[in-house]
C-alpha cells in the first residue's frame, strides 16, 4: 500500500502556476475546477480550449498567428498544434527572465546589451 509523502500546503498550491491556470480555466469558462484531476479530464476532453488557454495563459509571442489551434485532433500522435504560427523560441523563453536566471550558469548573459 502506498502512502502519500508530501503534499504542498494549501498557500502553496494557491501560489503556483497551474492554480492560476486552473483559476483562469474555471473563470474564462465558468467551470469550478478545484483539483488537478479535474483540469486535466478537461484539457483532454477539450484540446481546442485547452490549447488556445494554454497559448494565452504562457502569453506565447508569434510573429506570424497560427492558422487553428490543432489540426487532426484524432491523429495522436499526428496532430498538428498551431499550424502556420512562426515564433522565436529564445524570445519565448527569456521573456520572462529574472537577474537569478540571468546570474545561472548555461544563461550567462551579462555584460551584454540585447533587445528580445
Amino acid at each position: 500500500m502506498s502512502r502519500l509523502m508530501w503534499q504542498p500546503s494549501p498557500d502553496r498550491i494557491q501560489a503556483s502556476n497551474m492554480y492560476a491556470f486552473m483559476k483562469r480555466v474555471n473563470e474564462t469558462y465558468h467551470y469550478d475546477f478545484t483539483f488537478y484531476p479535474e483540469l486535466w479530464e478537461w484539457s483532454v476532453n477539450h484540446l481546442d480550449q485547452f490549447w488556445q488557454m494554454a497559448w494565452d495563459f504562457l502569453d506565447i509571442v508569434a510573429t506570424t498567428p497560427y492558422e487553428t489551434i490543432i489540426e487532426h485532433p484524432d491523429k495522436m500522435p499526428g496532430a498538428k498544434f498551431f499550424p502556420g504560427a512562426r515564433l522565436n523560441f529564445a524570445q519565448n523563453l527569456l521573456k520572462h527572465r529574472t537577474e537569478t536566471i540571468m546570474k545561472s550558469p548555461g544563461i550567462n548573459i551579462q555584460g551584454y546589451s540585447f533587445r528580445i
